[in-house]
């Protein structure tokens, strides 16, 4: 028997997370000689009920919402998968806002069509849910993936595909095969220890940190 909403929502410990992942000051903001960290509850950064969010839907597949939402899950991530890599550029948070951290809200991504790691992963989690996928089954996943020299951090979407879990990525390990043919998470090499993971409703986390100041590290393709 699959695993349901409730087990999933309630397998990983549920935290309160703040994420220093916006700034303000610095050179390139109103001339500000020092840049402010920002700290956002990372559930603000995804919504299942936005109106730019379904406009942005409506272009990609050139159908109303309501038929978007009937079509399988399967169609909804490759579709919204392939458009992400083929339309937002791969460009780090330094190069672009000046800052070591810098989290885009999705209407920002899709103003700019560029972003780095965690602003293509939070696209596709807006873009998913706006479809008409559960929420339960989508999480944006925050950890450390294997590099050249050492482990990098990188966040990317994870979807519930029954019992286990499968990676939508778009920039570090992108692939799209069909959602039935695609390993379990516990089977890729590339990806190690989780720090949190999120929705819009709750963040999970084995470490009770409510106020994280790692750094998701640019991660292009490899």
């Amino acid at each position: 028997m699959k695993k349901s909403k409730t087990y999933w929502n309630n397998k990983y410990p549920k935290i309160d997370k703040l994420y220093e992942g916006r700034m303000v000051g610095g050179k390139r903001f109103l001339g500000f000689k020092k840049q402010y960290p920002i700290s956002v509850d990372v559930r603000r950064f995804i919504s299942d009920d936005d109106l730019a969010t379904q406009a942005l839907i409506n272009k990609i597949f050139d159908l109303p919402v309501l038929s978007i939402i009937n079509l399988p899950d399967d169609v909804k991530i490759f579709e919204i998968q392939q458009w992400v890599m083929e339309n937002i550029k791969y460009y780090g948070d330094m190069a672009s806002w000046g800052a070591n951290e810098f989290w885009q809200f999705l209407w920002e991504t899709d103003t700019l069509l560029m972003g780095d790691c965690e602003d293509g992963a939070i696209l596709i989690a807006n873009l998913l849910l706006n479809a008409g996928v559960a929420p339960w089954r989508v999480h944006v996943t925050c950890g450390w993936v294997k590099t050249d020299k050492e482990d990098g951090g990188h966040a990317y979407v994870t979807y519930c595909r029954g019992d286990d879990w499968v990676p939508i990525d778009w920039c570090y390990y992108p692939e799209l095969s069909p959602l039935k043919d695609r390993k379990p998470m516990a089977r890729y090499s590339e990806y190690h220890d989780v720090w949190f993971s999120f929705n819009n409703l709750y963040c999970w986390s084995h470490e009770d940190i409510p106020a994280f100041r790692g750094r998701c590290r640019s991660m292009a393709a490899v």
